[in-house]
């Protein structure tokens, strides 16, 4: 089964537990591409703790076309 790759605005508190998920149980069908966030250094460290490989500004993650679903926390 193909993956849906989904992006995710907001890398606050509450941004640990959805990542967490979204990496680990729902890995199977979830593929996060990136991340964003208004404090580009908070994205930066939610990236780096959970594998995301692209850290973008908001505009950036709604423009990428291969994003499927954006989470906006």
């Amino acid at each position: 089964m193909r993956k849906i790759k989904a992006g995710v605005i907001g890398a606050g508190v509450i941004s640990n537990i959805y990542l967490k998920n979204l990496t680990g149980m729902f890995s199977n069908i979830v593929e996060v591409k990136a991340v964003a966030d208004l404090v580009q250094e908070l994205a930066r460290k939610r990236a780096d703790e959970y594998n995301i490989p692209h850290v973008y500004t908001v505009d950036e993650l709604l423009a990428d076309s291969e994003i499927e679903i954006v989470l906006n926390l």
